[in-house]
């Protein structure tokens, strides 16, 4: 039987070649509701959540926020007959509550296989991308992004 390379052309494809570019970002001050519908609107799964650097050169990742993050803090009766003041209030909470503070960043040379390999061994579904140089966000690789290249390529 004749084995194949696992790497099988990922080595050639970096993470740059399908990322979504200038991904929307949130403050940690941002409200669980705004999140939401942050999400909602773009139909994103996954905000990078920034904050301003000092001497006001730019800003850097301090986290992350998932869809799942947003359901898990936003009480389930929210906007049903049961609703209480108290599950309403959920909505009202600061994303740096729950937010995830462990954040995979990649450079944008970073070839798809590795990208994927670190998701998998981290157990993360994104990873936003940043130059080098300067910390700055440039884009968001997802698990989406990942599964799209695999149809389109392979």
């Amino acid at each position: 039987m004749k084995k194949t390379n696992p790497d099988k052309g990922y080595s050639k494809y970096s993470v740059y070649q399908i990322m979504t570019p200038a991904p929307v970002t949130i403050t940690e001050d941002t409200t669980a509701e705004d999140a939401l519908n942050t999400m909602k609107r773009g139909n994103f799964h996954h905000l990078p959540v920034m904050e301003k650097r000092p001497r006001g050169d730019g800003e850097r990742i301090i986290g992350m926020i998932a869809r799942g993050d947003l359901q898990r803090a936003i009480s389930a009766f929210v906007g049903t007959k049961i609703e209480t003041p108290r599950d309403r209030q959920t909505l009202k909470l600061k994303v740096k509550s729950f937010m995830s503070r462990e954040v995979l960043t990649v450079p944008p040379d970073t070839a798809i296989r590795e990208c994927a390999d670190l998701l998998l061994m981290k157990g993360f579904n994104s990873a936003p991308v940043v130059d080098p140089e300067t910390g700055t966000l440039i884009g968001i690789v997802t698990t989406t992004d990942l599964l799209q290249f695999l149809y389109d390529n392979f």
